[in-house]
């Protein structure tokens, strides 16, 4: 773990910051992408968070408002940086989508909510873990580049399916068309979700999953 510090952009705090030099990992991931192994705790230190002023980034030293300083000042994003009961790991994850959403970065908000959804989820907290996949959707379907890449659209279905939005995950199946996937592993992928969205699964799956249930 290498420790070191960065000064807000905003407010000119000292941060302290973590980051992870080195890991093994497995290519084994859950079917919206996340890391498993030592990837996956490395995946907390991606996005850091000024404590004084709320300020959420990749790195604090950069401004990723692109000078829209209002954002922070929003209801919206300092209800969120104020909730005591949101758990910082997902917090940071989520104010950094709204600044990303905001400036109109939806690719970007998209993997950043996404990643919160993650660490509500295993806080425990469903309702934030459902609103994350929500605001994942949303950027994704805002984005022009997901229904031409076979890897993103994958996580979009997968964070329809996880919400319990199977319509939706199905439609967005058909809308791709597993016809027009090119890589073996997404087609198989393809048909292994829509197997789920079938039967209404909700659960959290693998990437193994996909060869053993697939041929």
């Amino acid at each position: 773990m290498d420790i070191g510090f960065q000064t807000c952009i905003i407010c000119n705090n000292k941060v302290e910051t973590k980051n992870v030099v080195s890991s093994l990992d497995s290519d084994v991931t859950n079917l919206d992408s996340r890391p498993k192994g030592i990837a996956r705790i490395a995946e907390k230190n991606f996005v850091n968070l000024c404590e004084k002023c709320g300020y959420a980034s990749f790195n604090l030293e950069l401004d990723i408002t692109e000078g829209h300083h209002e954002i922070l000042q929003s209801d919206e994003y300092l209800d969120i940086f104020h909730n005591p009961d949101l758990v910082k790991d997902a917090k940071k994850f989520y104010l950094t989508g709204l600044i990303l959403k905001y400036c109109e970065h939806y690719q970007k908000a998209a993997y950043s909510f996404l990643r919160a959804s993650w660490f509500f989820n295993d806080s425990g907290n469903k309702e934030w873990m459902i609103k994350s996949k929500k605001m994942t959707i949303d950027a994704f379907l805002n984005d022009e580049f997901t229904f031409r890449n076979e890897q993103q659209c994958s996580v979009l279905i997968d964070c329809y399916r996880r919400i319990g939005d199977f319509d939706g995950a199905i439609k967005v199946i058909k809308e791709f068309g597993i016809e027009n996937v090119k890589d073996e592993y997404y087609q198989k992928l393809f048909k292994y979700e829509l197997k789920l969205s079938l039967a209404q699964d909700s659960c959290i799956h693998c990437s193994t999953d996909v060869y053993e249930n697939i041929e």
